[in-house]
């Protein structure tokens, strides 16, 4: 026979996990949404660096800046004292072109010996 009690250990048992996936939920939501801004914050900056727009800038992996190459596309750029707008577009990157390479030919054999 159920008894009184047992109705309240049940509603108290079903009311503890509401609450335990409510909290875990808002706990998510929160941490999304910070995750969020903090990656906004770090994009702002990134977008604050001027080195694309410079004249020194080469475009090349090897050696990005001419003039500050241990600086260059980095967050010390930000306040470089060599910038220098160029009058012309931004270079585009320098590619190694992919080297093709000849499959050699495989002879057909069949699978009868």
């Amino acid at each position: 026979m159920i008894t009184t009690n047992d109705l309240w250990q049940s509603a108290a048992s079903g009311a503890l996990g509401l609450i335990a996936v409510g909290s875990l939920s808002l706990l998510s939501v929160w941490s999304s949404l910070r995750t969020l801004k903090k990656g906004i914050r770090h994009l702002k900056r990134l977008h604050q660096i001027p080195c694309h727009r410079c004249q020194y800038f080469t475009g090349d992996y090897r050696l990005k800046c001419t003039v500050q190459p241990t600086v260059a596309c980095t967050d010390d750029a930000i306040s470089c004292c060599d910038f220098t707008p160029s009058s012309q577009p931004a270079p585009k990157p320098v590619l190694q072109p992919a080297q093709k390479k000849e499959m050699p030919q495989v002879k057909e054999r069949s699978l009868i010996w």
